[in-house]
């Protein structure tokens, strides 16, 4: 028997969408530093960028902060 669909709090939902929308900038710029990469990119730039990530993404400080 399975259980019925009880949709999330309004507020908790907004959050959700949040976070999937950061997931996804965050997705799309390690996408974007991958081509950078295949097209030669230099390391300094890379690793700018991802101190970029480390600094400028609430996901990366969650996870930074946590661990």
């Amino acid at each position: 028997m399975t259980e019925p669909f009880n949709p999330p709090p309004d507020g908790l939902l907004r959050e959700l969408l949040w976070i999937h929308d950061l997931i996804r900038r965050d997705l799309q710029t390690m996408r974007r530093l991958v081509e950078d990469v295949l097209m030669g990119a230099s390391t300094g730039h890379v690793m700018s960028e991802i101190g970029s990530l480390e600094t400028g993404s609430a996901l990366w400080r969650l996870r930074v902060n946590r661990l």
